[in-house]
């Protein structure tokens, strides 16, 4: 542990660094992967066939503040929680919520090492909730997820850290220099590479889901532009077709804005059953699509509400521009041409 408690010392002495960590778990690497491990919740009534697991990684002190993740509940890590002292453990919300309600703070757990038969299992005692934060990619979902502070974890067997964390006020292009002198005024034949901002990270994992996304968008905003020019066409052309019934109702006595009521109610009518029938197929269609959504509910209310909105402005515009017209017209000429 000298190694890395040197390292972290030299980092957070450096000008400009506000926090920095050790840790297996940097959020969004390309290689990260969650590996869900057994867990027993200890001293309260549990389900026997509960089948609980989350997934467990390692921090030092410093974690949570580098990435900038807020404790709900209890504390962080810190530099107290070494081997010598009462093996701790941080959960995120996601695990809390196996507490139903209850606070988890205090509470033991046993975590399953993979051991031999009968050996038993270490048991820890939560500190700290965290807020929930997406570990392995923005589009992933969120896991139960543990920390284990590193000086300890080491101790009993669940590996070591070998990634650091640093949260700079500085120029991100110059802490990739402090961090291999902090690392190499420790031991010069220790490698530093894969130096990355998390802003690089984020982006590099959503290139992807980002070039998906703007295609569908380009094609849905073309699907939407045809549609409401196609509802404008039909409606329009309908309500012209209609001159002669229109000027036949105004030599009766009718009132214009009567007419227009009519024109624009019918052609609103058409386009809400319409909408009805267009809400139930993207229902079921929506499963599909629900893989390219990213903190969005398949079926949105307010996606569905606007969409609706813009087909029935179209066919309120598309039905009172042509009735206006023709109700503006005098219904004799309009029988003497007919």
């Amino acid at each position: 542990m000298s190694f890395w408690d040197a390292t972290l010392d030299r980092l957070r002495a450096s000008p400009g660094v506000v926090a920095a960590a050790a840790t297996n778990a940097v959020p969004m690497t390309p290689t990260g992967a969650p590996g869900l491990t057994p867990i027993q919740i200890l001293g309260r009534a549990v389900d026997p066939t509960a089948n609980l697991q989350a997934d467990v990684n390692i921090a030092s002190d410093g974690y949570f503040e580098a990435l900038g993740v807020p404790i709900l509940r209890g504390r962080a890590f810190r530099p107290g929680d070494t081997a010598g002292s009462p093996p701790v453990v941080v959960i995120n919300a996601t695990l809390a919520k196996k507490w139903q309600g209850e606070d988890p703070i205090g509470s033991r757990i046993g975590i399953n090492t993979g051991g031999p038969a009968g050996t038993p299992n270490p048991e820890f005692v939560i500190v700290g909730v965290t807020a929930d934060f997406h570990l392995y990619g923005a589009t992933t979902d969120l896991l139960p997820q543990l920390f284990l502070p590193l000086r300890q974890a080491i101790g009993l067997g669940f590996g070591g850290a070998g990634r650091l964390i640093v949260r700079a006020a500085a120029d991100p292009a110059v802490l990739g220099a402090t961090i291999r002198d902090a690392v190499h005024g420790v031991a010069a034949d220790v490698p530093v590479s894969d130096v990355s901002t998390l802003a690089g990270l984020k982006r590099d994992q959503l290139s992807v889901p980002a070039l998906t996304a703007g295609l569908l968008m380009a094609f849905a905003t073309v699907a939407l532009v045809i549609t409401l020019a196609g509802i404008a066409g039909v409606i329009g052309t309908a309500v012209t077709q209609r001159t002669r019934e229109f000027g036949v109702r105004l030599a009766l006595g009718a009132r214009p804005w009567s007419i227009v009521r009519m024109v624009v109610s019918q052609g609103l009518l058409l386009v809400a059953l319409g909408i009805l029938v267009g809400v139930a197929g993207a229902y079921g269609f929506s499963q599909i699509l629900s893989r390219f959504l990213f903190q969005t509910r398949p079926t949105d209310a307010m996606s569905y509400l606007v969409v609706g909105g813009l087909f029935l402005s179209a066919a309120a515009f598309a039905a009172l521009v042509p009735a206006r017209r023709i109700v503006g017209i005098d219904p004799l000429k309009v029988l003497r041409n007919d």
